[in-house]
């Protein structure tokens, strides 16, 4: 009979031990995960990386991430987080949707239409479409007023950066030292020889062509072509049909 009591001592003593020991297990391991489930923990900065390595740098702190939108944008490249909500930083539960921002490329925008404006009228358009205004050069144009753009560069339609210079040519006075290059095509060569004469723009080569679909002694092509800018000190090459 004592034997049996010493064994159910030694028993319960055992079971005590046990369980006083699963219970500081719990305190010190499970309770600890169960508190910080539910409490607020700073968002990590995921800005410059892509979205699979945003993700996994989320997941590893309970957050899920999502794709909530593209900005274009000149610093960083295509497909990379240039911003999140909540911003880094905040604090947030575990379990919280974190929406990231990916970057679309550099912002660009078309070359607006400018031909026919005044300069002034083409500078303020310019700014307000983001560009910036570059050199301008004065060329002789008899069709157009005295200040008016005559081409761009680069041409007009053309995407290029936000914030982009953007080169202007206007017409200017006689004695200006360029001049746009009209349409001579069709003409007689010795009405365009004269021309360019009083112009003071040399003739430089001139080749003949059989069988062209034009009238013998006409111009047939010019280099450069109508509507580009020719200076004095350059010379314009006709092929004339013979």
């Amino acid at each position: 009979m004592i034997r049996l009591l010493r064994y159910l001592l030694l028993y319960g003593l055992l079971t005590g031990a046990m369980i006083a020991a699963g219970l500081a297990a719990l305190d010190r391991m499970v309770m600890p995960r169960l508190v910080l489930h539910g409490q607020e923990q700073p968002v990590p900065d995921i800005s410059g990386l892509d979205f699979p390595a945003a993700a996994d740098s989320l997941h590893a702190r309970g957050f899920r991430a999502v794709i909530g939108g593209h900005e274009p944008h000149g610093e960083y490249p295509l497909g990379v987080i240039v911003g999140q909500e909540p911003p880094a930083g905040s604090l947030a539960k575990p379990s919280r949707t974190i929406r990231v921002i990916l970057a679309a490329g550099p912002a660009t925008i078309a070359v607006p239409v400018l031909s026919r404006m005044g300069c002034r009228e083409a500078m303020a358009a310019l700014s307000q479409a983001g560009l910036c205004v570059g050199d301008i050069l004065m060329a002789r144009a008899e069709w157009s007023s005295i200040g008016q753009v005559l081409a761009t560069s680069p041409q007009e339609g053309e995407s290029v950066l936000l914030g982009s210079e953007i080169d202007l040519l206007v017409a200017g006075p006689q004695q200006a030292d360029c001049f746009i290059v009209p349409d001579f095509v069709g003409r007689l060569v010795g009405d365009v020889v004269q021309e360019l004469r009083t112009s003071g723009i040399p003739l430089g080569l001139r080749t003949f062509v059989t069988g062209a679909s034009a009238r013998e002694g006409t111009v047939f092509s010019t280099d450069p072509p109508a509507g580009f800018r020719i200076c004095k000190g350059e010379s314009l090459s006709v092929v004339v049909a013979s």
